[in-house]
């Protein structure tokens, strides 16, 4: 099948499917905005840099495209495929979606994202990064959808360590305490201030802290954390060198009820175990397959700190359960479904 991903960023879940898929014989294109993209994962890679290139690219690939796969966010390249070539097959890939992000509030509709919402009616399928996700769009929509995690793949395996680092390690994107409310569940001063107050040494990693002189760096090194950047492969081969990996944040934020994070699946594939805070979807992966720990506060991580050996082991043992590869028929399931 000829697949075309169409995707702002090129993101790592764009990378880790197209890499399964073309394990299974499939044939992969890529439309993207990003000119740093790993390009030889694709069969073709075309960049464009505004909407006329978009939609130059999207009339050159259509007639060798069965399924468009569109990863936001932005939204509206599905919209615009619509527009372009009526009759396609769209799947929207809804992982970095605007609905869960803010609780809705009772007196408005439960949705209301207007280019997300024009996207979805364009689409024909969607792809959600977790369960609960699905679950919460059902009472929307009756569309074909399944549940895909932002799995790591084979390949990504790593036994053993660069260096032995000690203490907790968060990654991802982070937020200052007065960014919109949208972000502020990427804000971990207090949870971060909370672990060096008790002496857990922390690190964070992220590229925006590349920049030693932004805002962002300036606040979180104020901290008494150590930061850094790496790029993704690096990062895998660093992260086995910690004794925790943190998912989730303290304070209960309404995004974390949906979300099921590249970080918990990252340190997976680094055989790093982690420390869930208030997150119920990798709260029931932990449980599941024994590999890390789900706590309410920093004085519940201190207490159970030593578990992180064997939590380690049963992670080494059985992440390849939790591998892109072991749920990418899903996937593949629902193209066929919509080619009949």
């Amino acid at each position: 099948m000829n697949i075309t991903f169409v995707s702002r960023e090129g993101c790592l879940r764009v990378m880790k499917e197209a890499i399964a898929l073309k394990n299974l014989g499939h044939t992969v294109y890529l439309i993207t905005n990003n000119k740093e993209i790993t390009r030889q994962l694709f069969d073709l890679c075309i960049v464009y840099t505004n909407i006329k290139q978009l939609e130059l690219a999207i009339k050159f690939v259509a007639p060798h495209t069965e399924i468009f796969h569109v990863h936001n966010e932005p939204n509206y390249p599905a919209t615009i495929i619509r527009e372009l070539v009526p009759d396609a097959k769209i799947v929207l890939d809804l992982h970095d979606s605007n609905y869960w992000r803010i609780k809705p509030l009772p007196i408005m509709p439960k949705y209301l994202w207007p280019d997300e919402d024009i996207a979805v009616e364009c689409s024909d399928a969607m792809v959600f990064p977790s369960n609960a996700a699905m679950e919460d769009f059902k009472t929307r929509h009756d569309k074909p959808m399944i549940f895909l995690p932002a799995a790591f793949n084979l390949n990504q395996l790593r036994y053993k360590p660069t260096n032995c680092l000690g203490g907790i390690v968060s990654q991802g994107g982070h937020a200052l305490p007065n960014e919109m409310e949208s972000d502020n569940y990427r804000d971990y001063t207090k949870v971060y201030s909370d672990m060096a107050s008790r002496g857990i040494q922390v690190y964070a990693y992220s590229l925006a802290f590349a920049n030693s002189d932004n805002d962002l760096y300036k606040h979180y090194s104020s901290l008494g954390i150590t930061l850094g950047y790496y790029f993704y492969e690096q990062m895998l081969s660093i992260l086995n060198g910690h004794f925790w990996n943190m998912v989730g944040n303290i304070g209960g934020h309404y995004v974390w009820n949906f979300s099921l994070p590249n970080k918990f699946y990252d340190a997976c594939a680094a055989g790093l175990p982690s420390v869930n805070f208030s997150n119920p979807e990798v709260a029931k992966l932990i449980d599941e397959y024994d590999i890390g720990i789900n706590v309410k506060d920093v004085e519940e991580l201190i207490q159970r700190w030593p578990e992180h050996r064997e939590k380690r082991k049963n992670l080494m043992l059985y992440r390849k359960e939790l591998a892109m590869e072991k749920h990418i028929g899903k996937l593949e399931t629902l193209y066929g479904e919509l080619c009949k």
